[in-house]
């Protein structure tokens, strides 16, 4: 009965809203004359406006209409899911609230605080920051609830927003966007460790974020039963704890996670109370006592903790050089303290590498993938010169420091006690570089295709294959594209992986770590500003245009349903160990990457890898006065596609 009345008050409010507008067109009619004037324009299909039904609360949100016919959607952005989290609850879990009343999402909100990528050394953003947006296709009744991508952006846990990410792209496969800000750095990740200051409250933020999406989606055209994690960088990393934790695991049906796991060496601080001090010593606080260190940074302004936590950031980068790439830089989720009842649960409660070992694994369907040459951004930007020096005093600085702390960085988080361990140069002796380093650009190409092994291949080969071994639909992909969109390094600019200049054209060899991005959204600004680039009518290169097709069609059909991925037109199974090739022409391979993957492992292979080649060019030109010098001592270190329409299997 009391759904019935709901229903009957629906259509109440659709008529006096009809009614409305029916007289005021008619009070301000145009009539076609027969001498001059024009035909006046068509009124909008319908209005954006969303309108949420509860048992106990009623809101009306009004929204906007984005794009061009016959790709246009609805936007419904800055829709608030918590309280603000500041004050006393700066560090705190968010408080969930409620949508009642008339809503305004037409407006993006402010983004969560953070360094300003234009002036580092300076705040950009708001505390009260807990914001997501929604985009969408269509509205409820006119047709099935669409599967929902719940989108995390990236940005190392310390930079970027929601408003960065238009969905207009992924709305035309019929897929609801929902993209979502969380408390950045040092305001969603401090931890002590210890039930004063346990840490991971953007998690939570996330965790809330994804109930809200779960209460309120159906009222925006979304499938509460088919929500999808999806992100990027450290996006991916949490898209994947979403699945892992006991208190996001129900919310989910499947997992993307582009560039990213949580077996990066960077996706878990294992360091957080030596964190915690020394950004309390930068800022004169007490050390102490935990309650009164925690209440000392609880006081201080936002600028001063963003500040400090750049410093921090900074010096870690300068100490480290290239070895930065493989460990948490700043503050970023922890594996808290078994949940005793007591206390509020928590969110990470084993390490990743021991949930997989022990077989914790959520029966949900895994999609993840990373770029050619994930660190090329780094390397041949921010890290050149470190990198240059450190081969112009350490001639075999790969063989004898590069590989060893990679090894290093990677033990802690998933290495068994393997032969590899034991000594890792045997293992690697003339197998994973088989070229002779002839030039200081070989030596650049292999230290990009080290890092994007060790730091980004691997850790997602292996949570692939942790996923396959329990019989979870599991794909894999590779981006391998080299195309001409931009925007990358303006939307992650600051972000240790990128380069902080735009490259041109002739610039353009590499696959870095973000070039998949333009190709699924229409990046902007942190305020949700359109680049100038961006302009949805400009035609692309027919082989970006290809590419974008094929990556959208691989997103939205693994949303819609994972089954439809798992066998392409020749009967030939997709799923891992076999991958997809995102190209023009995108293709279906067997192993990703095996020889070298095999060697990571510890595993011997008879025969040499064969390399990446071309990956970067003109660095013999740039750095043409470095030359090697004597040993040193080494440092501390729309209609669901089916499959055979994205891919094309090799002959």
């Amino acid at each position: 009965m009391r759904t019935i009345s709901k229903f009957v008050f629906f259509l109440f409010l659709t008529w006096r809203e009809g009614s409305a507008w029916e007289a005021d067109q008619q009070k301000h009619a145009r009539f076609k004359r027969i001498v001059g004037g024009k035909e006046a324009a068509r009124p909008p299909l319908d209005d954006p406006i969303a309108y949420i039904f509860k048992e106990d609360h009623f809101a009306k949100v009004y929204g906007s209409r984005q794009g061009l016919h016959p790709h246009s959607y609805y936007t419904f952005a800055g829709l608030r899911y918590a309280q603000p989290p500041v004050g006393k609850y700066r560090f705190q879990r968010p408080k969930r609230v409620k949508m009642e009343g008339d809503v305004m999402g037409i407006k993006y909100a402010a983004p969560c605080v953070q360094p300003n990528p234009d002036f580092p050394s300076q705040m950009i953003g708001s505390e009260d920051c807990l914001f997501l947006n929604v985009h969408t296709p269509r509205l409820p009744g006119s047709g099935a609830s669409l599967p929902v991508i719940f989108w995390i952006h990236g940005g190392g846990y310390r930079r970027g927003s929601a408003a960065q990410y238009g969905g207009g792209y992924l709305t035309r496969r019929d897929v609801v966007v929902v993209t979502v800000q969380y408390r950045l750095g040092t305001f969603g990740f401090l931890s002590t460790n210890d039930k004063d200051l346990p840490g991971n409250v953007a998690m939570f933020d996330l965790a809330t974020a994804a109930e809200w999406v779960k209460d309120y989606i159906e009222f925006f055209g979304g499938d509460p039963a088919n929500i999808v994690p999806m992100g990027q960088g450290s996006g991916a990393s949490s898209a994947v704890f979403m699945g892992l934790s006991n208190v996001t695991q129900g919310r989910t049906r499947g997992m993307i996670a582009m560039s990213g796991s949580p077996l990066s060496p960077f996706a878990i601080d294992d360091k957080p109370q030596e964190r915690s001090k020394r950004l309390a010593e930068k800022n004169g606080c007490p050390t102490t006592s935990t309650i009164e260190m925690v209440k000392c940074l609880r006081e201080l302004s936002a600028e001063k903790l963003v500040a400090a936590e750049t410093e921090l950031e900074n010096e870690e980068i300068s100490e480290k050089g290239v070895q930065s790439l493989g460990i948490v830089l700043t503050p970023a989720p922890v594996v808290e303290q078994t949940n005793d009842k007591r206390f509020l649960p928590s969110y990470l409660e084993e390490e990743p590498r021991i949930a997989l070992d022990m077989n914790h694994i959520p029966k949900i369907p895994l999609l993840t993938g990373v770029t050619k040459h994930e660190t090329a951004g780094a390397v041949s930007g921010r890290l050149k010169i470190n990198i240059s020096e450190q081969l112009k005093q350490f001639p075999n600085f790969i063989k004898e420091v590069l590989l060893p702390n990679l090894v290093e960085s990677n033990k802690r988080r998933f290495y068994a006690a393997t032969s590899l361990l034991k000594n890792p140069l045997q293992i690697f002796e003339g197998k994973y570089f088989a070229k002779v380093q002839k030039t200081l650009q070989d030596e650049f190409n292999q230290i990009i295709e080290a890092t994007s092994d060790a730091l980004f291949n691997f850790p997602a080969y292996l949570i692939s294959n942790a996923w396959s071994k329990q019989n979870i639909p599991t794909f894999f992909y590779s981006f391998d594209h080299i195309g001409k969109l931009k925007g990358v390094e303006k939307l992650l600019k600051g972000s240790l992986l990128v380069k902080q200049e735009e490259s041109t054209d002739e610039e353009q060899t590499a696959v870095s770590h973000g070039a998949d991005l333009p190709y699924l959204f229409d990046l902007r600004s942190l305020d949700g500003t359109p680049f100038a680039f961006q302009n949805e009518s400009t035609p692309l290169e027919p082989e970006d245009e290809k590419v974008r097709n094929n990556l959208l069609d691989l997103i939205a059909s693994f949303a819609k349903n994972s089954n439809e991925l798992s066998v392409d037109s020749s009967g030939k199974t997709t799923t891992f160990p076999n991958f997809i090739s995102i190209l023009p022409e995108s293709t279906l391979g067997e192993h990703f990457r095996e020889c070298q993957m095999n060697l990571w492992s510890g595993i011997q292979v008879a025969k040499p890898c064969s390399p990446l080649t071309a990956i970067i060019k003109g660095i013999d030109k740039l750095f043409s006065n470095i030359t090697t010098s004597t040993k040193k001592k080494k440092p501390d270190l729309p209609k669901l596609p089916r499959l055979s329409d994205i891919v094309k299997p090799k002959p």
